[in-house]
């Protein structure tokens, strides 16, 4: 995650990775792909331990039951959702530095660069939908003409 201060923009890749996952390969592993992102951010990172892992595993949830309401096949429905999953993990991200103050020091929070955040990640989403779709295409055809 990139330091907190307005103007910067955050593309949280990892949640566009863990829904095209989840679409992919189901809950199991995209839960386990989520687990095992927040564990090696929290690993490398100096901040609460098992913080990330929780932020992620929020987003997943997020992702995984507001699937039930927004169509996450289509791009729209991946702009809202992963949207969504990002704006919440960034609100939770700051309401638990602000609940366990530590030495980091943050600027004041923007609700206006956490929506443009959310909104930019949501929006490369279908791109990066179709880049994975693509890679695995590809991939999978290799593997099928040398059988």
């Amino acid at each position: 995650m990139n330091d907190i201060m307005p103007g910067s923009l955050d593309v949280d890749l990892v949640i566009v990775a863990m829904a095209y996952i989840l679409i992919r390969h189901g809950t199991t592993g995209a839960a386990i792909f989520v687990f095992v992102q927040g564990l090696v951010v929290d690993l490398f990172s100096a901040g609460v331990l098992g913080l990330f892992t929780f932020l992620y595993l929020v987003a997943f949830l997020t992702v995984h039951f507001g699937s039930r309401f927004f169509d996450i096949l289509s791009p729209k429905g991946q702009v809202i959702l992963i949207a969504i999953a990002v704006f919440l993990k960034h609100i939770l991200f700051v309401s638990f530095l602000q609940a366990f103050p530590m030495v980091i020091a943050i600027s004041s929070p923007s609700f206006l660069s956490f929506a443009v955040s959310a909104i930019a990640t949501g929006l490369v989403a279908p791109f990066f939908f179709y880049l994975f779709r693509s890679v695995a295409g590809t991939q999978l055809g290799g593997l099928q003409e040398g059988s």
